[in-house]
Parts: C-alpha cells; sequence; structure tokens
C-alpha cells in the first residue's frame, strides 16, 4: 500500500522490499528490523505500553487497513454516503410536509371549532418539520463546503510536490470548491423553495 507518511517511530526507516512492518496496539509503527530489537513488543519502548504488533499488509481487516488508505479518498465515500441519506430524507420531509398542507387546505373548508384545533397542531407539526428540515439542509451544505476543501488540499499535495505551488492552480482550485458549494446551495434552496411555495399556497 502506498502511505507516503509511513516510517519506523523508532529509526525512521522507510518501506523497503525486504523490510515489514508492524503496528502495534498502541498505535506506533515499526520496522522488522527494531522489532527484531524487541522495541516494539512486548512493551513499546516509546510509549512504554504492553502492546500486541500486526503486519502492516493487504490482508488487514478493513477496520486497521483504513487507517492506511487515503484519508481523502475514504472522507469521499463518507460524503456519498451522507448524500444519500440526506436525499433519502429530504424526500420524505418534503412528502410529509407536502401532507401536512393538504390536510390544513382541506380542513380550512369546514371552519367546526375541532378542525381549528386540528389544523393549529397540524401548523405546528409543520413548522417543526421544516425546521428540521432546513438543519437538515445546513447540515449537508456544511458537508459539502468540507468535502471542497478536502478536493483542494489533496489536488494541492498531488501537484509538483513543491512547498511553493503556483497561484493561478491554487486560484482554480479554490473556484472549483466555489462552484461545488453553490451547485449543492442551489438544490438545497429550490427544496426550500418548494417548502415556502407550499406553505404559502396552504396559508
Amino acid at each position: 500500500m502506498d502511505c507516503k507518511w509511513l516510517h519506523c517511530v523508532f529509526c525512521s526507516r522507510f518501506p523497503q522490499p525486504d523490510v515489514k512492518f508492524f503496528i502495534g496496539s498502541c498505535g506506533d509503527v515499526a520496522c522488522s528490523k527494531c522489532v527484531e530489537k524487541k522495541l516494539l513488543t512486548p512493551k513499546c519502548s516509546r510509549c512504554n505500553r504492553n502492546t500486541n504488533m500486526l503486519e502492516i499488509n493487504a490482508d488487514m481487516k478493513d477496520t486497521v487497513k483504513m487507517f492506511f488508505s487515503d484519508s481523502a479518498l475514504e472522507y469521499e465515500k463518507f460524503l456519498k454516503s451522507v448524500k444519500k441519506i440526506a436525499d433519502f430524507q429530504s424526500k420524505n420531509y418534503m412528502n410529509l410536509i407536502n401532507f401536512k398542507n393538504k390536510k390544513i387546505r382541506e380542513m380550512s373548508q369546514h371552519g367546526s371549532n375541532a378542525d381549528k384545533i386540528l389544523i393549529a397542531r397540524l401548523k405546528r407539526e409543520k413548522a417543526k418539520l421544516e425546521a428540521d428540515f432546513k438543519a437538515l439542509q445546513a447540515e449537508t451544505l456544511n458537508h459539502s463546503k468540507m468535502g471542497g476543501m478536502m478536493d483542494v488540499t489533496r489536488n494541492l499535495l498531488a501537484g509538483t510536490g513543491e512547498d511553493n505551488l503556483p497561484v493561478s492552480s491554487f486560484l482554480n482550485n479554490m473556484t472549483t470548491v466555489d462552484n461545488q458549494e453553490k451547485a449543492t446551495a442551489a438544490v438545497l434552496d429550490n427544496n426550500q423553495k418548494q417548502v415556502d411555495f407550499n406553505t404559502t399556497v396552504s396559508g
């Protein structure tokens, strides 16, 4: 696996074809040469904790392997998962809000005292749903912004590897993030306009 940061905490050695690497249950990483010197187990000489170790390779469990994967890619997967959940919940929020609006319109035509009480309750429930829906929109937009910044960071780090990257490259990446945020905000705003429209129609 390609981990540019991976190194032995004891000798600072980087991965080599003939040198295996291990991770201790304490979280410290050691090369096979330092493991042979018993620097990692049974007691880590860096943190003084009793520790077990696991070889770092492609056969590791996913729960361990994830720590050696591309964090930006992992976050991208997370964002896609969040978007699916947010889309599903948004659709159901809209359906329920529309249902409440329909019931309010229908009952407003009768005007009995019992109906007025029920209408007031429905309006309170609808207001709570709309508040929750706005909170969901804000959370989704926030995740979109964070994902955009992760893309910028990854693009910059994947460039020339130099400390001084071209200003134009940085600005182009920032423009991309801004466009992503605007696109997400436009979708959320359109959903909110639909809610506002339905609210206006229901009176």
